[in-house]
């Protein structure tokens, strides 16, 4: 099977969006990471709940700047 890329003019190629991708997970993944509760704020949590879940907020960031990390890689492989 054939895959047509490039077919809408003004579109990123298939691995120029992996790469955009990966890198947009990683910037969102290290805003969580640097400052949880912050970040927390921002999706509407209280100042209490924020501090309490700022531990998970730091495992989801450090999962997310890996698979950003992974997506980015997989995209400068298809080149």
């Amino acid at each position: 099977m054939t895959i047509k890329t490039g077919t809408i003019k003004g579109s990123l190629a298939p691995h120029q969006l992996a790469r955009a991708i990966g890198l947009g997970r990683m910037i969102a993944g290290g805003g969580f990471l640097l400052a949880p509760i912050g970040s927390t704020r921002v999706l509407g949590l209280d100042t209490a709940t924020a501090k309490r879940v700022s531990f998970l907020a730091r495992m989801m960031a450090v999962r997310d700047v890996v698979i950003g990390a992974g997506t980015a890689a997989a995209g400068r492989g298809a080149e």
